[in-house]
């Protein structure tokens, strides 16, 4: 009985020292995971923040370069066609006179494009309309530069921005086994899905206003990150990570 009470004494220990190893490895193993996948949020993130605004700043200088070189209706047409042809990201280039009239545009009939009001956001000297799905199914903006300086505006040169590289970057990023990357609007729109099975959600106008790592978001300050663990759509455990993409 004595031998048996000094064999139990030695075997609780190791037992103890056996259980809180697995739960301290379960918790590194679950930091190291979320740790990983939010360098990829923040690394997509910026990603999206350095493609839009590199895209802004090239709408900006060409209407900075439209004021300081006077030139003609039929020329400004023409630099127009180039640009939309050399910069693909813009489907189409409007300029407007101060009173909203069409001054040249590279379409070939009238012009579809208006400049952006209400909720739309200032970024980089543009302005940036909220990123809304268009007839083919890829996420897109108006985007409108100003002419001239602020004491003599003469209007407004205003892009359809095709961020199609959305769905590029999402597409390529893989998390773990079964993980992928989506893209959400500042209104809680989807824009982008990098699992292929889910993408025609955005399509059809999903929204994720509701969802609560968005809401998280929505109202936490720039830069805080929200992990939290939930069901998957097939039951499985999922961690989700999420952070704002800088400036937008």
């Amino acid at each position: 009985r004595f031998a048996t009470m000094l064999a139990t004494a030695a075997v609780v220990p190791l037992l103890t020292y056996g259980v809180v190893s697995v739960y301290s490895l379960r918790e590194g193993t679950r930091r190291t995971v979320t740790d990983g996948n939010l360098n990829v949020a923040r690394q997509v993130g910026e990603q999206i923040r350095r493609y839009i605004s590199t895209n802004l700043q090239i709408l900006h200088a060409l209407a900075a370069d439209l004021d300081n070189t006077g030139l003609n209706a039929d020329q400004q047409d023409r630099i127009f066609k180039n640009y939309v042809l050399r910069f693909p990201e813009f489907r189409e280039l409007t300029a407007f006179d101060a009173a909203g009239h069409t001054i040249a545009t590279s379409r070939i009939g009238a012009p579809t494009v208006a400049v952006p009001r209400g909720d739309a956001a200032e970024l980089y000297g543009t302005r940036m309309s909220p990123v809304f799905v268009d007839d083919d199914m890829l996420p897109t903006a108006l985007v409108a530069a100003p002419l001239g300086r602020a004491e003599r505006r003469a209007g407004w040169l205003v892009g359809e921005f095709s961020i199609e590289e959305l769905w590029r970057l999402t597409g390529r990023i893989r998390v773990g086994a079964s993980g992928y990357a989506i893209v959400v609007g500042p209104r809680g729109d989807l824009l982008a899905h990098g699992n292929p099975e889910e993408r025609s959600k955005v399509a059809h106008g999903e929204s994720l206003a509701s969802d609560p790592v968005v809401i998280a978001l929505r109202s936490a300050a720039p830069g805080t990150p929200e992990v939290r663990e939930r069901a998957g759509a097939g039951g499985e455990r999922m961690l989700v990570v999420g952070v704002r993409v800088p400036d937008l």
